[in-house]
């Protein structure tokens, strides 16, 4: 039960951070091929998964620092 309590820690920290990262960050560095909706789809989802994963990145060292400081 205590490692599910972790890992919700983890997943809300992570969605609270990619909430608060706006997509113009990433968007001078992606780029997609093609045209009509399906780039723009793309563009979109390349930009929502540079997003969370920038978040757990962030999320998870936060975590991991934390409990290292506190757990010695």
């Amino acid at each position: 039960m205590k490692i599910i309590f972790h890992i919700l820690i983890i997943i809300i920290v992570t969605l609270l951070i990619s909430y608060f990262i706006p997509a113009s960050v990433f968007s001078r560095y992606v780029s997609v091929c093609g045209d009509g909706e399906d780039a723009m789809n793309n563009y979109y989802l390349l930009l929502l998964m540079l997003r969370i994963g920038s978040a757990l990145l962030i999320s998870l060292t936060g975590y991991f620092l934390l409990r290292r400081l506190f757990l010695r």
